[in-house]
C-alpha cells in the first residue's frame, strides 16, 4: 500500500470508529478480517464532500495524533468527538452537489 503497517491500522481504526466500515473475522481463517463498507460508508464514498468528512474523522479518531490534535482532544471526550463528527457529516452531506 506504500505506507507503514501502523498507518494502515490507524486508517482502519478511524473508519471503524466513524461507523464507515465493519470488520468481521473470516470463517476459514480466524487471523483474517473481512472489511465491509456500511451504508453510511457507501453514502460517504459516493458524495462529493465525503473526503472532507473523512479528513475530520481522521482528525477526531486517529491513534497517531499530531501535537495540535492532542491539544484539541484534551478538551473533549470520545462521545463529544463522535457527536461532532455526526453534526459535521450531516452538514457536509446535505450540501448540494455543484
Amino acid at each position: 500500500m506504500g505506507c507503514s503497517e501502523r498507518t494502515v491500522k490507524d486508517a482502519f481504526a478511524v473508519l471503524r470508529r466513524g461507523g464507515y466500515i465493519t470488520a468481521e473475522r473470516d470463517e476459514g481463517d480466524q487471523r483474517r478480517r473481512c472489511l465491509r463498507l456500511t451504508e453510511r460508508g457507501v453514502l460517504l464514498v459516493l458524495h462529493p464532500h465525503g473526503a472532507l468528512t473523512l479528513r475530520l474523522a481522521r482528525r477526531l479518531f486517529t491513534t497517531c495524533p499530531s501535537r495540535a490534535v492532542v491539544r484539541s482532544r484534551r478538551a473533549s471526550s470520545e462521545r463529544e468527538r463522535t457527536e461532532q463528527l455526526l453534526r459535521s457529516e450531516s452538514i457536509l452531506l446535505s450540501l448540494q452537489h455543484p
